[in-house]
């Protein structure tokens, strides 16, 4: 049905879950961050992600020095093993392939999956669909986005593309095992 099934984010979990049932083809540029903005999400698309992860904008977020927060989109990045102020040629070549295959998997027919983040995102999405359908199949007219997001959250949404809702308790990590919870957004 599909060549490639790509994470959107919003977080790390839709990455995970993806990857723990099969379907995540290859680390994108987006799997392991925060990632609360859309808008910023489709930008980076748009625009085959020209001016992601600039230096000037990254700074420290939390207690890790490896952890840090890009001030433009606001997207966290906490999964990264280089830090990103030692070590940014590096870590800059590692979002370079990503972001190349990115670019790659969306001329062929690819499934994009976003978790909704917020009652904000769902509102965007609702006043923005054809702009988010327009970004999403640019490469190619094939392409689609699936929401996901809990039950009660998107049934009265009526948004126009696909989505599936996920366990409440997923989106609200409030489970002893972060790890089993941010893999589990498709088990029921």
């Amino acid at each position: 049905m599909f060549d490639y099934f790509v994470s959107l984010g919003s977080a790390c979990g839709t990455a995970a879950s993806m990857s723990k049932y099969g379907f995540r083809s290859f680390s994108g540029p987006l799997d392991w961050l925060v990632t609360n903005d859309l808008s910023w999400v489709l930008h980076y698309i748009e625009t085959d992600f020209v001016d992601f992860l600039q230096s000037e904008n990254l700074v420290q977020y939390g207690i890790k020095q490896k952890n840090f927060i890009d001030q433009e989109s606001g997207f966290i990045f906490l999964h990264d093993h280089e830090n990103y102020k030692t070590e940014f040629n590096r870590l800059k070549q590692k979002y370079e392939r990503r972001i190349k295959r990115f670019i790659q998997a969306s001329h062929q027919k690819t499934c994009f999956l976003r978790c909704i983040s917020s009652p904000e995102e769902l509102d965007y999405i609702k006043t923005h669909a054809e702009y988010i359908q327009t970004v999403i199949s640019r490469h190619n007219i094939e392409n689609i986005i699936v929401f996901l997001a809990e039950k009660e959250f998107i049934e009265s949404a009526d948004l126009p593309f696909k989505t599936y809702s996920v366990p409440e308790r997923v989106l609200k990590f409030n489970d002893f095992n972060i790890r089993r919870v941010l893999r589990s957004l498709f088990d029921n």
